[in-house]
């Protein structure tokens, strides 16, 4: 079983789009953890509606490892999924990746996505297409039906794409990750301390913290890219405004601030 996190904050639209995705192509028995930061929209009624969703309010905008924090704090099962909202997934994603990670002998895994691919010349092709396709249709409208469209046009069928990457790719992996989605365990993520409240970035922070103790104490790989499970990143398209403040901004600290230049270079090279 799988303990899903995803912070949200209003997007409603991509909230629905996002929840049926999970039903449809979640092959685990899952728990989905929303943390809703005040959304005034109609997503808190929406995810409090559902069975399978344990349901935390926020009473004002927390920041991103705050929130997933939150969720950890409650998580039921050793397998944890950290989502975005703003994703739609493949067929049997957790049950491939899991696969991937078995195979590969890894503790943290990603799938690719339109924002990274199997080379950088393979993602500025994906990101202009998507860019192509998605500017003029977010005028118009940001419904259900127009996400949907976007994906019909970027990828023809989306699900035979994916299964198409999937027989491709076969279990290959590369070192790196994807924010939008990182699959792991609860043993292996207290290893590497969580997931710093400190750090906006924590995606970022994570990786790094994998990278550094592979090489220092070897006892885990970096985080990897699974190259045969695809997911779609619509990127926040549908968020409007700017987020309220955070209400935690006086506890964060600049990425810079934990990992020097000279630290970055060396962690993040190639990634």
């Amino acid at each position: 079983m799988v303990s899903i996190i995803t912070p949200i904050f209003n997007q409603l639209s991509m909230n629905k789009l996002f929840y049926e995705s999970l039903l449809e192509n979640t092959f685990h028995p899952f728990e989905l953890i929303i943390i809703d930061n005040n959304s005034n929209d109609g997503s808190g009624e929406f995810f409090k509606s559902k069975d399978n969703v344990v349901y935390i309010k926020n009473d004002s905008n927390f920041s991103y490892p705050h929130s997933n924090n939150q969720g950890l704090a409650v998580a039921k099962y050793d397998y944890i999924a950290l989502l975005n909202n703003d994703i739609l997934l493949s067929k049997d994603w957790d049950k491939k990746l899991m696969e991937s990670m078995d195979s590969n002998g890894l503790q943290f895994i990603c799938p690719c996505g339109n924002e990274r691919m199997e080379s950088k010349e393979t993602t500025k092709a994906k990101m202009r297409k998507w860019k192509t396709v998605s500017n003029p249709l977010r005028l118009i409208s940001l419904s259900v039906i127009s996400l949907k469209l976007m994906v019909k046009l970027m990828y023809g069928n989306f699900q035979k794409y994916a299964t198409k990457r999937y027989n491709d790719f076969r279990l290959q992996t590369k070192e790196g990750f994807c924010g939008f989605l990182i699959l792991t365990n609860k043993e292996w993520l207290a290893k590497l301390d969580g997931m710093d409240s400190r750090i906006q970035s924590a995606d970022w922070d994570l990786f790094i913290k994998s990278k550094k103790r592979s090489i220092e104490i070897g006892d885990l790989k970096p985080i990897h890219i699974a190259l045969d499970v695809f997911v779609h990143h619509f990127g926040r398209l549908t968020y409007k405004k700017h987020y309220p403040p955070f209400t935690d901004k006086n506890n964060l600290i600049e990425f810079n601030e934990k990992w020097d230049k000279p630290q970055q270079n060396q962690f993040l090279k190639n990634v």
